[in-house]
């Protein structure tokens, strides 16, 4: 059976290290079955932050990166608060 980093790798994706928190917040609370994930920023490769509007400051195709990059951050805080993504 495939794993979910088995499936983002067949997709050429790998999930970062999580994303150390910048301010005074956590990036995940459980609460019941559900968990809140917040804090992720997308970053390019050196780290700095992805920002800006489609079309006037970044293009569709960095759009696209920046909301990739977001979400497998959002990812890889989500493996950090239960250990796997397999749940």
């Amino acid at each position: 059976m495939s794993t979910v980093e088995d499936k983002l790798r067949t997709l050429g994706l790998e999930l970062p290290s999580p994303p150390t928190p910048g301010g005074t917040y956590v990036p995940s609370v459980t609460t019941g079955n559900l968990i809140y994930l917040s804090g992720v920023t997308p970053n390019t490769e050196d780290g700095k932050p992805l920002a800006g509007k489609v079309g006037i400051n970044i293009t569709t195709e960095e759009a696209y990166e920046a909301a990739q990059r977001g979400a497998l951050g959002l990812l890889a805080n989500l493996k950090r608060q239960l250990g796997t993504l397999e749940k």
